[in-house]
Protein backbone atom coordinates (compact mmCIF):
# COMPACT_ATOMS: atom_id res chain seq x y z
CA UNK A 1 0.00 0.00 0.00
CA UNK A 2 3.24 2.32 0.90
CA UNK A 3 4.28 1.87 -2.86
CA UNK A 4 0.92 2.48 -4.29
CA UNK A 5 0.06 5.55 -2.76
CA UNK A 6 3.50 6.85 -3.46
CA UNK A 7 3.30 5.62 -6.99
CA UNK A 8 0.03 7.84 -7.99
CA UNK A 9 1.86 11.03 -5.69
CA UNK A 10 4.65 10.67 -8.24
CA UNK A 11 2.31 10.52 -11.28
CA UNK A 12 0.30 13.20 -10.22
CA UNK A 13 3.56 15.06 -10.11
CA UNK A 14 4.48 14.16 -13.79
CA UNK A 15 1.59 15.05 -14.86
CA UNK A 16 1.36 18.66 -13.61
CA UNK A 17 5.49 18.80 -15.04
CA UNK A 18 4.23 17.53 -18.55
CA UNK A 19 0.85 20.26 -18.43
CA UNK A 20 -1.45 17.89 -17.88
CA UNK A 21 -5.14 18.86 -16.07
CA UNK A 22 -5.41 17.54 -12.95
CA UNK A 23 -9.58 17.53 -11.59
CA UNK A 24 -10.16 19.77 -8.89
CA UNK A 25 -11.28 18.47 -5.39
CA UNK A 26 -14.61 18.81 -4.53
CA UNK A 27 -14.60 21.45 -1.51
CA UNK A 28 -16.31 20.30 1.74
CA UNK A 29 -19.31 22.27 3.00
CA UNK A 30 -19.85 23.75 6.30
CA UNK A 31 -22.29 21.69 8.57
CA UNK A 32 -25.88 24.12 8.22
CA UNK A 33 -26.67 25.50 11.35
CA UNK A 34 -29.92 24.29 13.69
CA UNK A 35 -33.17 25.61 12.24
CA UNK A 36 -34.39 27.65 15.76
CA UNK A 37 -38.34 27.43 16.16
CA UNK A 38 -40.04 31.05 16.48
CA UNK A 39 -41.94 31.31 19.88
CA UNK A 40 -45.37 30.58 20.08
CA UNK A 41 -47.78 34.13 19.29
CA UNK A 42 -49.28 35.00 22.85
CA UNK A 43 -52.28 33.24 23.43
CA UNK A 44 -54.44 36.11 23.87
CA UNK A 45 -54.82 39.76 22.31
CA UNK A 46 -54.06 42.66 24.32
CA UNK A 47 -57.58 43.76 26.16
CA UNK A 48 -59.68 46.54 24.06
CA UNK A 49 -60.63 49.65 25.96
CA UNK A 50 -58.59 50.06 28.55
CA UNK A 51 -59.40 53.49 30.65
CA UNK A 52 -58.42 54.58 33.97
CA UNK A 53 -60.25 56.54 36.74
CA UNK A 54 -57.69 59.17 38.93
CA UNK A 55 -58.72 59.49 42.47
CA UNK A 56 -57.04 60.70 45.06
CA UNK A 57 -55.05 58.00 46.27
CA UNK A 58 -55.76 55.54 43.65
CA UNK A 59 -56.26 54.48 40.21
CA UNK A 60 -59.27 52.38 38.87
CA UNK A 61 -58.61 50.93 35.38
CA UNK A 62 -61.09 49.17 33.14
CA UNK A 63 -60.73 47.09 30.28
CA UNK A 64 -63.36 44.70 27.34
CA UNK A 65 -62.85 41.39 28.75
CA UNK A 66 -60.61 38.61 26.55
CA UNK A 67 -62.52 35.33 25.08
CA UNK A 68 -61.39 32.67 26.78
CA UNK A 69 -58.99 34.45 29.71
CA UNK A 70 -58.49 32.86 33.12
CA UNK A 71 -57.38 35.88 34.41
CA UNK A 72 -55.75 39.04 34.20
CA UNK A 73 -52.35 40.39 35.03
CA UNK A 74 -51.55 44.02 36.10
CA UNK A 75 -48.06 45.81 36.01
CA UNK A 76 -47.07 48.76 37.04
CA UNK A 77 -44.25 51.36 35.87
CA UNK A 78 -42.96 54.54 37.23
CA UNK A 79 -40.13 57.04 35.42
CA UNK A 80 -37.18 54.92 34.25
CA UNK A 81 -38.27 52.01 36.63
CA UNK A 82 -38.99 48.44 35.14
CA UNK A 83 -42.62 46.89 35.56
CA UNK A 84 -43.95 45.40 38.68
CA UNK A 85 -46.38 43.58 39.18
CA UNK A 86 -49.65 45.53 40.40
CA UNK A 87 -51.81 42.71 40.83
CA UNK A 88 -54.14 39.56 39.31
CA UNK A 89 -57.50 40.06 39.16
CA UNK A 90 -60.37 37.25 37.23
CA UNK A 91 -63.12 40.66 36.64
CA UNK A 92 -62.16 43.52 33.92
CA UNK A 93 -61.56 45.88 36.48
CA UNK A 94 -58.26 46.65 38.77
CA UNK A 95 -58.53 49.21 41.30
CA UNK A 96 -54.43 50.46 42.33
CA UNK A 97 -54.72 51.90 46.11
CA UNK A 98 -52.42 53.79 48.57
CA UNK A 99 -50.71 55.67 45.63
CA UNK A 100 -48.57 58.63 46.30
CA UNK A 101 -50.15 62.00 45.01
CA UNK A 102 -48.61 63.51 41.99
CA UNK A 103 -46.65 60.69 41.29
CA UNK A 104 -47.41 59.35 37.31
CA UNK A 105 -48.27 55.93 37.00
CA UNK A 106 -48.48 53.58 33.77
CA UNK A 107 -50.08 50.40 32.91
CA UNK A 108 -50.17 47.44 31.04
CA UNK A 109 -52.94 44.62 31.76
CA UNK A 110 -52.50 41.10 29.68
CA UNK A 111 -54.92 38.08 29.98
CA UNK A 112 -53.39 34.86 31.25
CA UNK A 113 -54.55 31.58 30.37
CA UNK A 114 -54.55 28.65 32.73
CA UNK A 115 -51.40 28.07 32.39
CA UNK A 116 -50.77 31.37 33.50
CA UNK A 117 -49.13 32.25 30.20
CA UNK A 118 -49.60 36.54 29.45
CA UNK A 119 -51.04 37.42 26.30
CA UNK A 120 -50.33 40.36 24.47
CA UNK A 121 -50.11 43.56 26.76
CA UNK A 122 -52.54 46.91 26.68
CA UNK A 123 -50.73 50.16 27.72
CA UNK A 124 -52.19 53.33 29.50
CA UNK A 125 -49.68 56.15 30.32
CA UNK A 126 -49.93 59.14 32.69
CA UNK A 127 -52.64 57.97 35.83
CA UNK A 128 -51.83 60.27 38.45
CA UNK A 129 -53.33 60.13 41.56
CA UNK A 130 -54.56 63.60 43.54
CA UNK A 131 -56.79 65.92 44.46
CA UNK A 132 -58.84 67.20 41.64
CA UNK A 133 -62.16 69.33 40.98
CA UNK A 134 -63.33 72.21 38.97
CA UNK A 135 -63.28 75.98 40.45
CA UNK A 136 -65.87 78.55 38.74
CA UNK A 137 -64.60 82.00 38.48
CA UNK A 138 -61.41 82.00 40.50
CA UNK A 139 -63.55 81.04 43.76
CA UNK A 140 -66.35 83.23 43.73
CA UNK A 141 -68.95 82.38 45.85
CA UNK A 142 -71.51 84.41 43.50
CA UNK A 143 -72.12 86.30 40.14
CA UNK A 144 -74.25 88.59 38.75
CA UNK A 145 -74.05 87.28 35.17
CA UNK A 146 -75.37 84.13 34.10
CA UNK A 147 -71.80 83.30 32.55
CA UNK A 148 -69.63 81.75 34.34
CA UNK A 149 -65.62 80.44 33.63
CA UNK A 150 -64.71 77.04 34.96
CA UNK A 151 -61.45 76.30 35.55
CA UNK A 152 -59.79 72.34 36.44
CA UNK A 153 -58.34 71.86 40.06
CA UNK A 154 -55.32 69.43 39.32
CA UNK A 155 -52.65 68.23 40.71
CA UNK A 156 -49.42 70.17 39.72
CA UNK A 157 -47.48 67.42 37.10
CA UNK A 158 -51.22 67.17 35.47
CA UNK A 159 -51.94 68.93 32.01
CA UNK A 160 -55.75 68.87 31.82
CA UNK A 161 -56.72 68.11 27.98
CA UNK A 162 -60.49 68.82 27.94
CA UNK A 163 -63.85 69.10 30.48
CA UNK A 164 -67.35 66.97 30.13
CA UNK A 165 -69.24 69.70 31.71
CA UNK A 166 -72.99 69.70 32.52
CA UNK A 167 -76.23 70.37 34.75
CA UNK A 168 -76.02 66.89 36.45
CA UNK A 169 -73.41 64.07 36.94
CA UNK A 170 -74.93 62.02 33.67
CA UNK A 171 -75.04 64.71 31.38
CA UNK A 172 -71.32 65.56 32.20
CA UNK A 173 -70.46 62.16 31.61
CA UNK A 174 -71.91 62.16 28.16
CA UNK A 175 -71.06 65.71 27.34
CA UNK A 176 -68.46 65.84 25.17
CA UNK A 177 -65.27 66.43 25.99
CA UNK A 178 -64.11 70.46 25.21
CA UNK A 179 -60.97 71.14 24.68
CA UNK A 180 -59.21 73.43 27.79
CA UNK A 181 -57.19 75.80 26.98
CA UNK A 182 -57.03 78.22 30.39
CA UNK A 183 -60.95 78.58 30.91
CA UNK A 184 -63.58 77.33 29.83
CA UNK A 185 -67.27 79.68 29.50
CA UNK A 186 -70.36 77.98 30.95
CA UNK A 187 -74.19 79.20 30.89
CA UNK A 188 -76.08 79.22 34.09
CA UNK A 189 -79.99 78.75 32.96
CA UNK A 190 -82.92 79.53 35.16
CA UNK A 191 -84.12 81.99 37.19
CA UNK A 192 -81.69 83.65 40.15
CA UNK A 193 -80.60 81.61 43.34
CA UNK A 194 -78.18 79.05 43.81
CA UNK A 195 -76.66 77.15 40.89
CA UNK A 196 -74.13 73.89 40.43
CA UNK A 197 -72.34 73.02 37.73
CA UNK A 198 -71.13 69.31 37.18
CA UNK A 199 -67.33 68.36 35.57
CA UNK A 200 -65.05 65.78 34.76
CA UNK A 201 -61.62 66.61 33.99
CA UNK A 202 -59.96 64.42 30.80
CA UNK A 203 -56.00 64.03 31.47
CA UNK A 204 -53.84 61.39 28.93
CA UNK A 205 -55.42 59.47 26.50
CA UNK A 206 -57.74 57.11 28.57
CA UNK A 207 -57.26 58.92 31.81
CA UNK A 208 -60.12 61.07 33.50
CA UNK A 209 -61.09 61.75 37.04
CA UNK A 210 -64.68 61.31 38.67
CA UNK A 211 -67.31 64.12 38.33
CA UNK A 212 -66.95 66.79 40.45
CA UNK A 213 -69.24 69.86 41.60
CA UNK A 214 -69.23 73.00 42.41
CA UNK A 215 -71.37 75.99 43.49
CA UNK A 216 -71.65 79.91 42.84
CA UNK A 217 -75.22 81.73 43.41
CA UNK A 218 -76.95 83.69 40.25
CA UNK A 219 -78.02 87.17 41.69
CA UNK A 220 -78.82 89.86 39.30
CA UNK A 221 -81.21 91.58 41.06
CA UNK A 222 -81.18 93.56 44.74
CA UNK A 223 -84.16 95.30 45.36
CA UNK A 224 -85.47 97.04 49.07
CA UNK A 225 -89.23 95.46 49.82
CA UNK A 226 -89.25 98.03 52.75
CA UNK A 227 -88.48 100.61 55.40
CA UNK A 228 -89.30 101.38 58.86
CA UNK A 229 -87.73 102.85 61.89
CA UNK A 230 -89.13 103.34 65.56
CA UNK A 231 -87.72 105.08 69.05
CA UNK A 232 -87.01 102.96 71.91
CA UNK A 233 -88.74 103.82 74.96
CA UNK A 234 -87.28 101.15 77.48
CA UNK A 235 -87.70 97.53 76.15
CA UNK A 236 -90.56 98.63 73.43
CA UNK A 237 -89.21 100.53 70.67
CA UNK A 238 -92.38 102.28 69.17
CA UNK A 239 -93.38 104.81 65.98
CA UNK A 240 -94.23 107.82 68.08
CA UNK A 241 -97.48 109.52 67.51
CA UNK A 242 -95.56 112.50 65.88
CA UNK A 243 -92.21 112.29 64.06
CA UNK A 244 -90.47 114.04 66.22
CA UNK A 245 -87.44 112.74 67.70
CA UNK A 246 -85.50 114.41 70.45
CA UNK A 247 -81.74 114.28 70.39
CA UNK A 248 -81.61 112.24 73.65
CA UNK A 249 -83.31 109.14 71.59
CA UNK A 250 -82.10 106.00 70.19
CA UNK A 251 -83.44 104.83 66.89
CA UNK A 252 -83.99 101.73 65.28
CA UNK A 253 -83.58 101.11 61.67
CA UNK A 254 -85.11 98.02 59.73
CA UNK A 255 -84.58 97.52 56.09
CA UNK A 256 -86.39 94.58 54.54
CA UNK A 257 -84.56 93.00 51.47
CA UNK A 258 -84.22 90.43 48.87
CA UNK A 259 -80.41 89.94 50.25
CA UNK A 260 -80.92 86.32 52.24
CA UNK A 261 -77.85 83.98 50.72
CA UNK A 262 -75.20 86.99 50.60
CA UNK A 263 -74.36 89.73 53.14
CA UNK A 264 -74.85 92.90 51.01
CA UNK A 265 -74.28 96.79 52.27
CA UNK A 266 -77.11 98.56 53.38
CA UNK A 267 -77.15 102.03 54.69
CA UNK A 268 -79.39 104.96 56.18
CA UNK A 269 -79.28 108.48 55.57
CA UNK A 270 -81.36 111.05 57.08
CA UNK A 271 -82.20 113.82 55.29
CA UNK A 272 -79.16 116.79 54.61
CA UNK A 273 -77.83 115.87 57.77
CA UNK A 274 -73.87 115.91 57.60
CA UNK A 275 -73.48 112.38 59.48
CA UNK A 276 -72.26 109.78 57.61
CA UNK A 277 -74.76 106.67 57.04
CA UNK A 278 -76.09 104.47 59.05
CA UNK A 279 -74.94 101.12 58.87
CA UNK A 280 -77.20 98.17 58.82
CA UNK A 281 -76.44 94.62 59.72
CA UNK A 282 -78.75 91.28 58.80
CA UNK A 283 -78.57 89.57 61.63
CA UNK A 284 -80.37 86.35 61.08
CA UNK A 285 -79.60 85.87 57.61
CA UNK A 286 -82.78 86.11 56.74
CA UNK A 287 -82.18 89.89 54.62
CA UNK A 288 -83.83 92.04 57.13
CA UNK A 289 -80.98 95.05 58.26
CA UNK A 290 -81.28 96.28 61.42
CA UNK A 291 -79.25 99.32 63.14
CA UNK A 292 -79.16 101.98 65.57
CA UNK A 293 -78.88 106.25 65.16
CA UNK A 294 -77.95 107.68 68.36
CA UNK A 295 -79.48 110.63 68.29
CA UNK A 296 -77.95 112.00 71.23
CA UNK A 297 -74.34 111.48 70.14
CA UNK A 298 -74.81 112.89 66.76
CA UNK A 299 -73.82 116.91 65.90
CA UNK A 300 -76.59 118.06 63.49
CA UNK A 301 -74.88 120.73 61.06
CA UNK A 302 -77.57 121.47 58.62
CA UNK A 303 -80.15 124.13 57.85
CA UNK A 304 -82.96 121.61 57.89
CA UNK A 305 -84.86 119.86 60.40
CA UNK A 306 -86.91 117.73 58.87
CA UNK A 307 -84.83 114.71 57.49
CA UNK A 308 -86.14 111.70 54.94
CA UNK A 309 -84.94 108.58 56.17
CA UNK A 310 -83.36 107.26 52.89
CA UNK A 311 -82.31 103.57 52.67
CA UNK A 312 -79.67 102.05 50.02
CA UNK A 313 -78.05 98.63 49.24
CA UNK A 314 -75.52 97.20 47.47
CA UNK A 315 -75.16 93.66 46.88
CA UNK A 316 -72.28 91.49 47.39
CA UNK A 317 -72.40 91.36 43.94
CA UNK A 318 -72.33 94.25 42.96
CA UNK A 319 -75.94 94.67 42.39
CA UNK A 320 -77.49 98.59 43.18
CA UNK A 321 -80.85 98.68 44.46
CA UNK A 322 -83.24 102.05 43.88
CA UNK A 323 -83.21 104.09 47.05
CA UNK A 324 -86.61 103.20 49.03
CA UNK A 325 -88.27 106.10 51.77
CA UNK A 326 -89.18 104.94 55.12
CA UNK A 327 -92.94 105.94 54.91
CA UNK A 328 -92.23 108.78 57.54
CA UNK A 329 -89.29 111.46 57.79
CA UNK A 330 -87.22 112.36 61.10
CA UNK A 331 -88.15 115.62 62.69
CA UNK A 332 -85.06 116.10 65.32
CA UNK A 333 -85.76 119.22 67.54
Amino acid sequence: MRFRSSFFACASLLALAAGCDVPALDPVEPPEPPVEEPPPDPPFVAPQGLNALVGVDRVTLTWNAVAGATDYIVYRERADDDPVLAGVTADTSFTDRSLAVGVANSYGVAARDTAEVEGYRAELAGAVAGYYGIELDDGAVATRTPQVSVAPVAPAPVDVAAMGLGDSTEAALVAGPIPFTGSISWPLSGEDGPKTVHGVLYTERGVRTEVFSAETLLDRVAEIRAVDWCVFEGLDCVVPDTVFVDQADTVRFRVLTTETELQGTVTIQIGAFEEDPVPLTDIDGDGLYEGLFYAGLTEIRTTESTGQVVASLTDAVGNVATPALAADPIIVH
